[in-house]
């Protein structure tokens, strides 16, 4: 199924006939380096786009769950990063995932944020820490 979720006048009518029990975010603008020549389109994707899906979540009185990153972080710490650590993204990436989490925290209170610093995968290369 198509689904624009840049709106909440596309994703509402679309989520909501699905009659969901909890909403999943599966989406991201993943491209680190990219993203700081394409500002805008990170921020789309990542930080409005997230707190439409909550919004949504939210109206249908269902969880939100979503993925951030590690990249919240300035990689300049010495120990695992805990909840409670200070955010502070040195880049583009790094902000419009914060953005996210904090679009989605604000729409709505029951949402899960899972921060990753690694996603496996055979045909996409990642690596730590972020510069």
């Amino acid at each position: 199924m198509d689904l624009s979720i840049t709106t909440h006048e596309d994703a509402y009518p679309r989520i909501s006939s699905l009659d969901p029990s909890a909403i999943i975010n599966c989406s991201a603008y993943t491209a680190v380096d990219r993203a700081e020549d394409e500002p805008e389109l990170a921020e789309r994707v990542n930080g409005t786009a997230v707190g439409i899906l909550a919004t949504v979540a939210a109206d249908l009185n269902v969880p939100f769950v979503t993925h951030s990153t590690g990249y919240v972080f300035n990689g300049r710490g010495d120990r695992p990063y805990l909840e409670s650590s200070p955010v502070d993204p040195v880049n583009t990436y790094g902000r419009t995932k914060l953005l996210g989490e904090h679009l989605a925290q604000e729409a709505n209170p029951d949402t899960l944020i899972i921060r990753t610093s690694w996603v496996i995968s055979g045909a996409h290369p990642n690596s730590w820490p972020p510069c």
